[in-house]
């Protein structure tokens, strides 16, 4: 029998996990609802009740509202703090929904160095935005970033990479 705990880092407890430093915090956001949606994501937004704004790279969305996260041009995650009342898979409008709820682990990170800790992290020009919130962060692709506050950058990761980015945001100095 292989030793595999030797090789992968395991999963913290997300729901007390915490890192406290004296230029930041991060925090696990539980409970938010999350759809992808892909194809003519103009239609699906009328069509899905409640899609919130749409927030690009370091743009800022309002806390505890739904919003859009544009992944590419015709993929988005749409999160709601509560449930959202969407049909699964493919509509005739010519756009697709699928659950995502565990799919993304959501990363909350506030304070004074949060800014200077995402540029370590990206190569992505945050101070020139772009409609897309997907960017390569701390090596991984397909990480969105955006912020939740002036001082809050909020990460949307896939799920399984939770552990090593939970592990790099805990090594950061600053």
């Amino acid at each position: 029998m292989r030793d595999f705990a030797a090789k992968w880092t395991a999963f913290p407890d997300w729901q007390s996990a915490r890192i406290t430093r004296e230029s930041r915090q991060a925090r696990i956001v539980a409970g938010l609802s999350q759809v992808l949606v892909s194809g003519q994501l103009e239609k699906a937004w009328k069509a899905l009740p409640d899609s919130g704004e749409e927030v690009g790279l370091w743009q800022v969305t309002p806390p505890n509202r739904s919003y859009r996260v544009r992944m590419a041009r015709d993929r988005a995650l749409l999160v709601s703090p509560g449930p959202i009342d969407f049909i699964a898979g493919w509509h005739p409008e010519g756009w697709a929904a699928t659950p995502a709820d565990d799919a993304y682990l959501v990363i909350d990170i506030q304070g004074a160095a949060v800014e200077d800790m995402m540029m370590e992290a990206t190569s992505a020009n945050l101070g020139e935005g772009s409609p897309s919130a997907s960017v390569r962060f701390a090596g991984l692709n397909g990480v969105l970033l955006f912020r939740c506050a002036e001082n809050c950058a909020r990460l949307h990761v896939e799920a399984s990479y939770g552990p090593y980015i939970w592990q790099w945001l805990e090594t950061r100095k600053a």
